[in-house]
């Protein structure tokens, strides 16, 4: 049971993470100026979370309120 809540959770949070991708995609192909402004934020906040050892969950919500902002 543990593992199948497990695997459920892995897949939303892919889920979730393909839709984020796909609005911050359709927001670039909407303005080509500030295309990859997004995804060099994301990296950025990424690298940072992670000289900050903050836990895994915390780095993957940083990483992706930032691909959105």
């Amino acid at each position: 049971m543990e593992t199948e809540r497990q695997q459920n959770i892995e897949r939303l949070k892919k889920s979730l993470g393909a839709t984020i991708n796909a609005m911050a995609v359709t927001v670039e192909t909407r303005d080509p100026y500030t295309a990859g402004h997004q995804r060099r934020v994301a990296d950025l906040a990424l690298a940072i979370s992670v000289e900050m050892n903050l836990k895994r969950e915390q780095i993957d919500s940083i990483r992706m309120a930032s691909i959105d902002s």
